[in-house]
């Protein structure tokens, strides 16, 4: 199959976790300074940040899933599997985003905390949504991850 939604779950707490990931893509001192495009040709990872770290745009082949009103910081999209960082004023943002879903037919599988660090697992028909966020210290606003694969058929 494609992705294991748990494989999501993973990656997001990960990326979440990890608020430095800015700086590994751009190329910074913990970077290996290889470009978007280089990444892409040698990986199949369409990767998508801004020269410094704070704006991106989504992927061509985004899903038309809603997506929290914010700054996105990183994009990246590989066989049908989307991820992308926003950085959000509140969690409202968030849940806005979360209800959305939820009108749209998706079911809530699991929520969590995890002393401030949550996660939402959406299921749809056709995709699989995690949105996964904390709150960002440097900046008083949530880092928001969210995680989009195909449901398997």
């Amino acid at each position: 199959g494609l992705v294991d939604p748990g494989d999501v779950d993973a990656v997001l707490v990960r990326g979440v976790g990890d608020h430095s990931l800015r700086r590994r893509r751009r190329g910074g001192e913990d970077g290996d300074g290889r470009s978007e495009e280089e990444v892409k040709e040698q990986t199949g990872i369409d990767v998508n940040t801004s020269t410094d770290g704070t704006s991106a745009s989504l992927p061509a082949d985004w899903p038309g899933l809603p997506v929290p009103e914010g700054q996105i910081t990183s994009a990246l999209s590989v066989s049908g599997t989307f991820v992308i960082t926003v950085l959000v004023d509140d969690e409202a943002a968030i849940e806005s985003v979360i209800s959305q879903l939820l009108g749209q037919g998706y079911t809530e599988e699991s929520r969590a905390d995890l002393g401030g660090l949550k996660s939402v697992l959406l299921r749809g028909s056709e995709w699989t949504a995690t949105v996964g966020w904390l709150p960002d210290e440097e900046t008083g606003k949530f880092i928001v991850n969210y995680g989009v694969v195909a449901v398997e058929k």
